[in-house]
């Protein structure tokens, strides 16, 4: 049972959610997409909520910022928080802008007031779930794109 928890929780770790946001859009919006376009934003956005997080991470964890992956302290996850939030910024005013999807856009600008205000609760000695912030944040997005593209797309 302890495999199976630690299987989902990396499976759905909030560092891929951005990208299973991106991908999802792509997949159930019904307007024409060429190739170019998605891939003008789906490489953008695994780049800079994957590697370059991965990255950052390795330096923070050299530096002694961070003890270990799962971030348990909650002074841990101050700056992978910031970290998190500039290059989603960096997303929102660079990335979308060049091939401009609105729901995207309004994707990332969730993601980025969910994420600010896990690190805003963080500042009072409240640790968050960014796991649950993540899928919860995935799931509205579904549901939006429901009901704006008028398809049911409930499994």
């Amino acid at each position: 049972m302890r495999f199976l928890s630690q299987l989902v929780s990396y499976i759905f770790h909030p560092i891929f959610v951005p990208l299973a946001g991106t991908v999802s859009y792509f997949l159930i919006t019904p307007k024409y997409t060429t190739l170019e376009m998605r891939s003008g934003n789906i490489l953008p956005v695994f780049i800079l909520t994957i590697i370059i997080p991965i990255l950052s991470f390795f330096i923070l964890k050299n530096l002694g910022i961070v003890g270990s992956v799962f971030l348990n302290k909650p002074e841990e996850r101050k700056y992978p928080l910031m970290i998190s939030l500039i290059l989603l910024f960096l997303i929102l005013l660079k990335v979308i802008p060049d091939n401009y999807n609105i729901e995207l856009y309004f994707f990332f600008l969730g993601l980025i007031a969910a994420s600010s205000t896990c690190l805003l609760l963080l500042y009072l000695p409240f640790k968050t779930s960014l796991h649950m912030m993540g899928m919860g944040s995935i799931l509205m997005f579904l549901i939006a794109l429901s009901y704006h593209f008028e398809r049911n797309i409930v499994l």
